[in-house]
């Protein structure tokens, strides 16, 4: 990640190998993002074998969130998170796994707001349509009364944290 103080905006590769970015502008803007590519944040974790698996034999989940920020405050629990880069690209998630399946469990963690909602129920049909036998969990209520997972850790990072292992622990 990188920083600009003068322009006051963080810079977020989507991936390692650097074929994209997305500035996140920090203060307050309709458009919070400028992207540089189109790809998935974080996508390695969808593959990748996870510490969790490793020291505790466990089923690994990969929490599905809206932007690269929500993906980061579930990385920053300790939970796997990609980032769709908005709430259009589901359907990029869709052809990614019909080229490579993930053994993960999904966790649609799109905004709690009508175009999360709206997102996380077209992600559905789409995996439906296109007869993927791919785990999911959808969870209405996934954050409560906050918007998204970077606002739920900001506001009350401990209810973040146990709200989030309720859902991986059961």
């Amino acid at each position: 990640m990188g920083y600009d103080p003068e322009k006051r905006v963080a810079t977020i590769p989507y991936n390692p190998d650097c074929k994209g970015y997305v500035h996140r502008i920090l203060w307050e803007s309709d458009n919070k993002y400028c992207k540089f590519g189109n790809e998935i944040f974080n996508i390695d974790v969808l593959y990748s074998e996870s510490i969790e698996k490793l020291l505790f034999g466990r089923d690994d989940y990969v929490f599905i969130a809206e932007g690269q920020i929500d993906a980061m405050s579930f990385e920053e629990i300790g939970l796997s998170a990609i980032g769709l880069g908005g709430v259009n690209e589901t359907k990029k998630l869709i052809e990614l796994l019909k080229e490579k399946a993930t053994e993960k469990i999904l966790v649609m963690a799109l905004d709690n707001d009508k175009a999360g909602r709206r997102a996380t129920g077209k992600f559905i049909e789409e995996l439906a349509e296109a007869e993927l036998d791919q785990k999911f969990i959808a969870i209405s209520d996934l954050y409560g009364r906050y918007k998204d997972s970077n606002e739920f850790l900001i506001a009350d990072r401990k209810g973040f944290v146990e709200r989030m292992n309720e859902i991986v622990h059961k």
